[in-house]
């Protein structure tokens, strides 16, 4: 049985540009995980680390900007989630750089992407749409 996420509206933080950037990251992380079900990860794992190095320099950036802008009270906090995002990044990319890859880093990096999805898109995010919500 292959696993797929799904975008569904409930995960909206209602600005558009942030749930685009997230449906890249949603069809990235499908991606991958279709690489692995038909064992052709090792031709997508370079792939996925160069989007994901594209992803933190626009995707995480203009995030951290939009709660600023909204004075979200849990920036420093979201800045933080994603500092921890940028330094697996940066262990992936280092790793795949000196190594290659390998069956072990491609289970690392799907479990990465996939929790990062679960918990913090359809969490952490929307605590921030909630708050925005709130206080127009």
């Amino acid at each position: 049985m292959q696993i797929k996420f799904e975008w569904t509206p409930d995960i909206s933080v209602g600005n558009e540009e942030i749930d685009d950037q997230h449906k890249k990251l949603l069809n990235k992380i499908n991606e991958l995980l279709e690489a692995i079900f038909n064992e052709k990860e090792k031709e997508v794992i370079g792939d996925t680390i160069s989007f994901l190095g594209q992803y933190i320099k626009n995707h995480l950036v203009y995030e951290e900007n939009y709660m600023k802008e909204n004075m979200y009270p849990d920036l420093m906090g979201h800045q933080e989630i994603h500092q921890n995002f940028v330094d697996k990044y940066e262990e992936f990319e280092t790793r795949f750089r000196e190594n290659g890859t390998s069956d072990n880093m491609l289970h690392e990096v799907e479990a990465f992407l996939g929790d990062w999805w679960v918990r913090h898109i359809a969490i952490e995010d929307k605590k921030y749409f909630i708050f925005i919500n709130e206080n127009k």
